[in-house]
């Protein structure tokens, strides 16, 4: 694996970590505008683009280990 990619693995699930408790927060807010579903919308596709980036990530070591 090269060091960017192992680089990206390790950072990954504080990314994931740091926008789980952003949307969180988000939702706690009461102010439920378009801007709040726009908000929430944004925050929803990084968390999926992370735990996607993840999972090909992990994919692709798991392939190199096995030859």
């Amino acid at each position: 694996m090269d060091p960017e990619s192992a680089e990206t693995l390790a950072l990954l699930p504080q990314v994931i970590a740091m926008v789980e408790l952003q949307l969180s927060e988000h939702r706690a807010r009461k102010d439920r505008s378009l801007t709040w579903a726009l908000e929430e919308a944004r925050l929803v596709d990084r968390l999926v683009a992370a735990r996607t980036e993840l999972l090909h990530t992990a994919e692709d070591k798991h392939r190199e280990e096995r030859g």
